[in-house]
Order: structure tokens, then C-alpha cells, then sequence
């Protein structure tokens, strides 16, 4: 790796501890069946809603730092997004809106 890649590489990590310190990131782990709904649906899992327990997104926001979690038959798979919007849809689940999914890959 040469000197300027070690710098970006750096300057990379430590711009994402810095948003992480001040505002939380949420973990979304999906059951196969799910993950695999959402790979057939329109915008696949660059752009979706779902909704979880309001117990579960508290403290969660517009602008939220989100990975995605899920098991394809490729294997497991992680993915990052932006919580886009968070709205309660019945007396016990909030809708999350999630956009910007993106397929990654931790070293």
C-alpha cells in the first residue's frame, strides 16, 4: 500500500468514528426470507421500507447510518444504507424507510 492510500484509508476511517460518535448506527438483520424479498423487489435493496417494534428504533432517526444483514443463497451479504425516514404505522411498528443500499464488503 503506498503512503497516500494509508492517508485516505485513515482520513476514511476516521471521518466514519466521527459521525458514528454522534449519531448511532443501527444493525438491521433480516430472516432469509425476507432478505430474499427484498433482492425480488423493485429496487432490490438499494431502496425499501420495513417496519420493526417501536422498541427497537429508539433514538433512531432521518439520516441514520444503517447495515443490513442477510443470508442469500450466495451466502451471507452486508449492506449499507441511510435510515431515510422513521414513522410509526400501527400501535406496535414503525415504518423505516431505508435508501442508498449499498453492497459492501468488510476486509
Amino acid at each position: 500500500m503506498n503512503p497516500k492510500e494509508s492517508i485516505g484509508e485513515t482520513s476514511w476511517i476516521n471521518r466514519f468514528k466521527d459521525l458514528v460518535e454522534t449519531k448511532p448506527i443501527v444493525v438491521v438483520k433480516f430472516a432469509s426470507h425476507e432478505w430474499t424479498s427484498l433482492q425480488d423487489s423493485r429496487y432490490s435493496l438499494n431502496e425499501f421500507t420495513v417496519a420493526r417494534s417501536h422498541g427497537l428504533l429508539t433514538g433512531v432517526g432521518r439520516l441514520t447510518p444503517c447495515l443490513m444483514h442477510g443470508k442469500s443463497e450466495h451466502g451471507e451479504e452486508l449492506y449499507f444504507g441511510i435510515i431515510n425516514s422513521v414513522a410509526p404505522v400501527t400501535t406496535l411498528e414503525s415504518r423505516i424507510k431505508i435508501k442508498r443500499g449499498v453492497a459492501i464488503q468488510p476486509r
